[in-house]
């Protein structure tokens, strides 16, 4: 392939979906690199098998990126974690050791941090337990910044219109906690002990460009909920 858009992780999920609105050429994991040069890359996601180590998850995902890397390319974006600000797991240190390679090697890079997203094809996580009135696993107080995958779309489709590099928080104007959710939406769930809280970001300046980002994170479980259901 040469030219267009090239978006990892087309299996499912936040990839699948971008790779569905934007077209191009998906990437699933073990696919080839051999002879590409796309004019952007949206790398969204990891290549490592879920059932590997921690280790060899970050091992896998590092050498995916610098092989992404070395592919000639117009605009690099890469889809990461809020998380990776101040990482506290090994995720979050993988998605921060990415970013760095990104920033220094990727051609206009482009970095967008993501809260919690919210989308088809999304792994099930707490907001989708409580929606399928399955034990949650996590306190009601545990407080998230769902974001929508459209409004992931949205704000890549104005960064690159607008030439945007260095890093976004794509992160609603206000969190929001399970049990406001829960009690938004009229359901009651099978509460847990653990309290995660997402960290919390600035992303004014993703919200000048992307509209939706404007919204609250409540706001935005309740439109997911809503669409769910229909």
């Amino acid at each position: 392939m040469s030219g267009g858009v090239l978006v990892t992780g087309a299996a499912s999920g936040l990839g699948r979906f971008l790779h569905g609105a934007l077209g191009g050429k998906g990437l699933r994991r073990g696919d080839p690199l051999d002879g590409l040069s796309p004019e952007v890359i949206v790398h969204c996601a990891a290549n490592a098998r879920r059932d590997a180590g921690p280790e060899a998850l970050r091992a896998d995902n590092i050498a995916y990126t610098e092989r992404l890397l070395a592919l000639p390319h117009g605009r690099f974006v890469f889809l990461s974690s809020v998380e990776a600000a101040a990482p506290r797991s090994d995720y979050a240190r993988a998605k921060a050791e990415a970013e760095g390679l990104v920033l220094t090697r990727g051609r206009r890079a482009l970095v967008a941090r993501c809260g919690a997203l919210l989308g088809p094809g999304m792994r099930p996580n707490a907001l989708v337990r409580l929606l399928w009135s399955k034990p949650v696993g996590l306190a009601s107080g545990s407080v998230f910044d769902w974001v929508l995958y459209e409004d992931v779309l949205d704000f890549l489709r104005a960064g690159l219109e607008k030439g945007l590099e260095g890093i976004y928080n794509l992160v609603p104007s206000r969190p929001a906690t399970l049990g406001e959710a829960a009690a938004a939406l009229g359901l009651s769930a099978e509460w847990g002990a653990f309290r995660y809280e997402s960290p919390r970001a600035d992303g004014s300046a993703a919200a000048a460009v992307c509209p939706g980002l404007r919204r609250t994170s409540l706001e935005n479980a309740l439109i997911h909920a809503k669409g769910r259901s229909n």
